[in-house]
C-alpha cells in the first residue's frame, strides 16, 4: 500500500508543471529535511502528507544560519554546507566565516568565504 501511493505521489510530482529555478550560488536548494524516517507519503486535493517516526521537518539550513528577532531562519542567503567554527562581522553587514566549509551556495570553498550582508556568498 504504501508503495502504491508513493508512486502515485512521485508520479504527480514528475508531471507536475515545473518552476524550479537554477541554483546558482544565491538560491537556497527548495528540498527537506527530517530527525528520522518516513513510512508513509500520501496526497490530497488539500496537500502532501508524511507519516512516520521523526519531530522536525523543514528545509535544511547548513551550518550558517541567520535568525529574524522571533526566530524564524531569514531567507536569501547562501547554504553553507560543513561546518563553521569562526565568524568575524566584515563591517558593513556582512561576514567573513571560516570553519571545515565544504561548499557555499554549490560552489566548492574551504577555509575561509565571505558572506554579504544579504547573505549571498562573495565569489570573489
Amino acid at each position: 500500500m504504501v508503495l502504491t501511493v508513493v508512486a502515485a505521489v512521485a508520479a504527480s510530482i514528475a508531471t507536475a508543471p515545473s518552476a524550479a529555478v537554477p541554483v546558482d550560488g544565491t538560491t537556497p536548494v527548495q528540498r527537506w529535511v527530517l530527525d528520522g524516517t518516513v513510512s508513509t507519503v500520501t496526497a490530497t486535493a488539500a496537500g502532501v502528507y508524511v507519516a512516520g517516526d521523526f519531530t522536525l521537518i523543514g528545509r535544511p539550513t547548513g551550518a550558517w544560519v541567520g535568525l529574524d528577532a522571533v526566530g524564524r531562519v531569514r531567507s536569501a542567503r547562501a547554504p553553507v554546507e560543513g561546518s563553521v567554527t569562526t565568524a568575524v562581522g566584515d563591517g558593513s553587514g556582512g561576514w567573513f566565516v571560516r570553519g571545515s566549509i565544504e561548499s557555499v551556495g554549490g560552489f566548492e570553498r574551504h577555509g575561509i568565504v565571505h558572506l554579504r550582508a544579504n547573505g549571498t556568498f562573495d565569489r570573489a
